[in-house]
């Protein structure tokens, strides 16, 4: 229950730092609307969230014996069946535990700057598109989707915020400033790569604007279901199914170019999960049904189906192991920018009942993969005190 009202009253600050009425204190609101869900994190149990325990603690005692920065990659710890080591993990998030291990000593201190790290970038990338979705909406929806992933994969939530954020420049052809973004992303997790795939993805779903005379990353007059980009977006859908036929030739694609930390997360064969397509029909179906006159509001309304439907894809990957589906987060993040968008194209009162279903749908989706299912090892929820 504490998370819903963190929540809950978190967007409602948000809620009213946007509201005409409110004309001083936006600053004040906002600020604690982002620092209540940081608090939660800070203050939670080690226990709350399974990478607490896995790499955060050990890194962080590493951190405070150790007697100095470069000392620290040599420190290693026993856990469940071999020895793992500080310099497994990745330099820019190492460095951030070692600097305020070293400065606070106080793990809650860390925890509490980390997940400041991923809200406030949250709430960045909402501002940099405020045009097209309110702060209030686009927050719900992170944390009815992400936050309890946040409170367990620190490293890639916070390289998953840093690639949010630098996308919202590709729609201005901003190439340079993504890649920075990704470049910092890749610092705090490797699996961060795929910014790179998600560049290539964009570039290829507005492909021919370019071929076929449009205006570059424009929206096209006759735009419908069937316009390029679209057509683009599920052909890019249709790769990845089959990629997920063929992990064997990804396995040797990853070994010829020397990337082979991953290939044990996909070593192996894909079954189909049913479960996982059912929890994103109901989003997909919205997003066909509105996705013409989205794509008039929203110059990236044809990427954004792009990533509702390789979310569907890279879903089916924890058939392998369940590691390996945290690889869909990185599409799945787009949500909180694209579905006020997608349901905001029919009359008021058609507008009204989708906003109302789509919040509907994200309260039940919280309840099945964190309370119900268990995921992320955030429920139930227990402070440190």
């Amino acid at each position: 229950m504490i998370y819903i009202i963190t929540f809950f009253v978190s967007c409602v600050l948000f809620y009213l730092a946007e509201s005409k009425a409110v004309l001083r204190g936006r600053f004040f609101l906002n600020g604690i609307a982002i620092v209540l869900p940081c608090i939660l994190a800070g203050i939670r149990d080690e226990t709350v969230g399974t990478d607490v325990l896995v790499y955060l603690k050990p890194i962080y005692e590493a951190a405070l014996k150790t007697e100095n920065y470069i000392s620290l990659f040599s420190e290693n710890w026993f856990r469940i069946y071999r020895y793992w080591s500080v310099s497994d993990y990745e330099i820019g998030f190492v460095t951030v535990v070692y600097v305020l291990g070293r400065i606070f000593k106080s793990i809650n201190v860390i925890e509490f700057t980390l997940e400041f790290f991923i809200v406030f970038g949250v709430y960045k990338t909402l501002k940099r598109v405020r045009n097209m979705v309110p702060t209030w909406f686009g927050m719900l929806v992170f944390y009815l989707t992400l936050y309890n992933v946040s409170l367990n994969m620190m490293r890639q939530s916070i390289a998953m915020v840093f690639i949010l954020y630098g996308s919202t420049y590709l729609k201005d052809n901003n190439i340079k400033i993504y890649m920075v973004y990704n470049t910092i992303a890749f610092l705090f997790h490797s699996s961060a790569i795929i910014g790179i795939l998600l560049f290539f993805v964009y570039e290829y779903v507005y492909l021919n604007d370019a071929v076929f005379g449009g205006e570059k990353h424009g929206i096209r007059i006759k735009s419908n279901l069937f316009s390029y980009e679209n057509l683009n977006a599920i052909l890019i859908f249709a790769y990845s199914v089959l990629l997920l036929g063929g992990i064997g030739l990804i396995l040797k694609v990853l070994s010829i170019v020397g990337i082979t930390k991953f290939v044990g997360y996909i070593n192996g064969s894909v079954s189909l999960l049913p479960n996982q397509i059912i929890l994103r029909v109901f989003p997909i179906v919205i997003m066909l049904c509105n996705i013409k006159s989205y794509t008039k509001i929203d110059k990236n309304a044809s990427f954004y189906f792009a990533m509702l439907l390789l979310d569907l894809s890279a879903s089916q990957l924890a058939s392998i192991r369940a590691d390996s589906g945290r690889i869909a987060y990185y599409f799945s993040m787009f949500n909180c920018i694209s579905y006020y968008g997608m349901c905001s194209t029919r009359p008021r009162c058609g507008r009204r009942l989708l906003k109302m279903l789509i919040l509907i749908y994200f309260v039940v989706y919280w309840y099945y993969n964190i309370v119900f299912s268990g995921r992320t090892g955030t429920y139930p929820y227990t402070t440190c005190f």
